[in-house]
């Protein structure tokens, strides 16, 4: 370093206070890497939690927002870590409508299954909420609900594709209830339910039939059969090609056959705090969820009988899979997890399974 003149160190120190100038893809990959490192004033003995922070800052350049829905994107999830708001509890269950002929007669293809029930309802319990119904905020799409009050904030991935247009909220202001009922939008629901859709509308709406496409299945053929013909054309275009694709619909398949019921369960958010963060305000900890290290999902199993042996408990950093005898539990999680950094306790008295997972979320290092 001794030999390097002046002009040579200025022009270095213009290259490191410019970073968009100048630099390769290499350059950008050897920063990332860190095989061998450019030798720089930022990266000579840096010890390894500047270089974490420093990988940190290369993957945020990586996904930098490039558009406006980018941008809008990144901005809700940011509101969603910071919004102080508790998480209310929630159950799901499954309606079905029985029929008398169904009952006694036998009449349709309807089990117990929840692969025969038209609607979803999802219960939300509300305590503390005491505005008015008309400052409750709800927004669905086909695969999530959001909802917001002054005191709780709700965002639900749903287990099942619902129709936005066909929901129905009823809030009990006695009992704190919001509920919530979705009718249900599953690729082959009509032909579980064959008395949906058979009105002149919804043939129209369910396809393109102005002008088929004429075959042998096609001709002369009613409404109800160019519809089933629509979806096993739909099937051989989705069919699996190799052995991971078969297993992922062999999967899916046993979910929707499985007759098991789903337990009730709910999440709850849980940090280490220590005297010096309660009396000497020592850290930067509060009491929102991007400041807890831990989630809780405590899951009941009132109707279980068996040993704790015989559950089988599956984690994922996106979900949990949970299998008894009589209960399975598929669970995608809100936060990403560590898989080996898990506890599980089962307490045969109260017959609940409570588990605690440590969350692994991108910047936990910034606030821990």
């Amino acid at each position: 370093m001794d030999n390097i003149s002046t002009g040579d160190q200025l022009i270095l120190l213009s290259k490191l206070l410019n970073p968009s100038e100048g630099h390769s893809d290499s350059d950008d990959d050897d920063c990332g890497a860190y095989e061998a490192p450019k030798v720089t004033p930022a990266t000579i003995s840096a010890t390894p939690s500047q270089q974490k922070v420093c990988q940190t800052v290369q993957k945020i350049k990586e996904n930098f927002p490039r558009n406006l829905e980018e941008w809008e994107a990144l901005e809700e999830t940011h509101n969603e870590e910071l919004d102080t708001r508790k998480r209310p509890e929630y159950r799901i269950s499954y309606k079905q409508e029985v029929k008398v002929e169904d009952v006694f007669l036998q009449m349709s293809n309807k089990t117990s299954a929840t692969s025969s029930c038209e609607d979803m309802t999802v219960t939300i319990e509300l305590p503390e909420e005491s505005c008015d119904v008309d400052l409750m905020e709800l927004k669905t799409t086909d695969q999530e609900i959001d909802l917001q009050t002054p005191i709780y904030r709700l965002k639900l991935p749903l287990p099942h594709p619902i129709d936005p247009d066909r929901k129905k909220a009823a809030w009990n202001p006695d009992t704190k209830r919001l509920i919530l009922t979705l009718r249900m939008t599953r690729e082959l629901d009509f032909l579980l339910n064959p008395s949906e859709g058979h009105s002149d509308s919804d043939e129209d709406d369910c396809g393109a039939y102005e002008a088929p496409k004429v075959t042998p299945a096609t001709i002369s053929a009613t409404p109800s059969q160019q519809k089933v013909c629509q979806t096993v054309q739909k099937i051989k275009e989705n069919f699996p090609r190799n052995l991971e694709e078969w297993e992922a619909l062999e999967e899916t398949h046993n979910e929707e056959l499985d007759t098991r019921k789903m337990p009730e369960y709910r999440i709850s958010y849980k940090q280490e705090v220590k005297v010096e963060d309660v009396f000497l305000q020592m850290s930067n900890k509060t009491s929102a969820t991007s400041s807890c290290e831990d989630m809780t999902v405590t899951i009941e199993l009132p109707e279980e009988s068996c040993d704790v042996d015989l559950m089988e408990l599956k984690t994922t950093d996106q979900e949990i899979d949970l299998q008894t005898p009589i209960y399975r539990l598929k669970l995608p999680l809100p936060h990403p997890i560590d898989p080996d950094r898990k506890k599980a306790a089962w307490n045969p008295d109260t017959k609940m399974l409570i588990l605690t997972l440590r969350m692994t979320r991108e910047l936990d290092f910034v606030n821990f």
